[in-house]
């Protein structure tokens, strides 16, 4: 369709999901979940002159974007009566994003001449989490 949308760096993605039960006579319904993620968008001015136009960024700093995240756990589900019944959930989650960005410095014809570290960071967050819940039907 050829539309201008502010930028010529392209993000790609990739994405993973589940969920499995194991169903059981007396001891209730298992299930094992998980669900992940990853992204990178690159906006590096300096190896291409369309980015010159960018929206998105700076037109002397190349960007480079990275982030992951994903959860996994078991989830146990037991009937106590007809009406009544208990879900527990053991869940790991984890988030990271790391960006970098370079300076870049051109010589007088306009070609790239040096690159320098402006800014970079590397963020990481893990979790652990157990919830349990009682639940009741009325009626």
């Amino acid at each position: 369709m050829n539309l201008n949308i502010g930028t010529s760096a392209v993000p790609t993605y990739q994405d993973l999901s589940f969920k499995l039960n194991f169903p059981t006579k007396k001891a209730g319904t298992f299930s094992v979940f998980g669900i992940g993620g990853a992204s990178k968008i690159d906006i590096v001015v300096s190896k291409d002159k369309e980015l010159l136009d960018n929206i998105y960024g700076e037109r002397t700093v190349t960007s480079i974007s990275r982030s992951q995240m994903g959860v996994t756990g078991v989830s146990h589900l037991f009937p106590i009566n007809s009406t009544t019944f208990i879900r527990s959930t053991l869940a790991a989650s984890y988030a990271r994003s790391h960006v970098w960005h370079n300076s870049i410095f051109f010589n007088q014809q306009f070609e790239v001449d040096s690159l320098r570290q402006l800014l970079g960071y590397d963020f990481g967050e893990g979790k652990l989490s157990l919830t349990s819940s009682l639940t009741k039907k009325s009626g």
